[in-house]
């Protein structure tokens, strides 16, 4: 009391927080699923999650594209140097944002290879996971080659109990390297026909109606050529017209079979 009037105590307590921004920002990239195949397109996709708490301001996606291959299209996206940027900007807490990214593969990529795409997504908050902000995709390559035959004999008549030879000619129209490359030869049947008698070397087996000849590997632009050499039924009639049909095939896909 103070001359009879009460003062009363007071006091003032003051606490500062600082709140963080916490957004676990997390990508996943697929492919098609299907064969990638050489100087032809393929596309991926690609999300991108804000699993929270937070919304996420500034986001945005990288996708570095594979070597050897060129960029078809990216909706909301642009490219420099093979290094795609697509802008999201805000992402609120459980939204999730599409991209489809579709490259034509170029022609220096060989059979079998693989081709890696990896995107990265980031924000202005921080990112405590667990949320991977990288995904990468691994993707075999299928060759394509396209690989023609063609076939001449030495002359227009052939002799009953001689021997006559066919020219083979096997030629790779690209755009891929050629590996596994065979040539089929199935000859007349007898009694009017022939039987193969040689040389052996890559063809085979001797004495056969069908015939196989190896050639392996054929670069894109190349061409090889093997005579197999046939003996013709002594007992053949006379004036029959024999027809002698082959098949080439290799390993890489064909999307011309009617020169094959």
């Amino acid at each position: 009391f103070n001359n009879g009037t009460a003062i009363a105590n007071s006091s003032t307590a003051t606490v500062t927080t600082t709140v963080d921004r916490f957004a676990d920002l997390r990508v996943v990239k697929r492919d098609e699923g299907v064969n990638a195949v050489v100087s032809e397109e393929y596309t991926y996709r690609i999300e991108v999650f804000n699993d929270g708490p937070a919304d996420a301001s500034n986001v945005t996606l990288t996708d570095t594209l594979p070597i050897s291959t060129s960029l078809l299209s990216a909706p909301g996206c642009t490219e420099s140097g093979g290094l795609l940027t697509c802008i999201i900007g805000p992402l609120i807490d459980g939204a999730s944002v599409p991209f489809t990214v579709t490259v034509l593969l170029g022609t220096d990529i060989r059979h079998n290879d693989f081709i890696t795409n990896t995107a990265y997504v980031s924000g202005d908050e921080p990112d405590p996971g667990p949320g991977p902000n990288t995904a990468s995709v691994s993707t075999q390559v299928t060759g394509l080659a396209d690989l023609a035959v063609s076939k001449t004999d030495n002359d227009q008549t052939a002799y009953a109990g001689d021997e006559f030879f066919y020219e083979i000619t096997v030629t790779n129209n690209g755009p891929s390297d050629a590996s596994g490359v065979f040539v089929v030869d199935t000859l007349p049947a007898m009694p009017n026909g022939m039987t193969y008698s040689g040389p052996v070397g890559s063809c085979g087996p001797a004495g056969s109606q069908s015939v196989t000849c190896q050639v392996g590997d054929l670069p894109d632009g190349a061409s090889t050529s093997f005579f197999i050499t046939v003996t013709v039924s002594a007992g053949a009639s006379h004036a029959f017209t024999v027809t002698n049909s082959i098949v080439v095939d290799g390993d890489q896909i064909d999307r011309i079979p009617g020169n094959n």
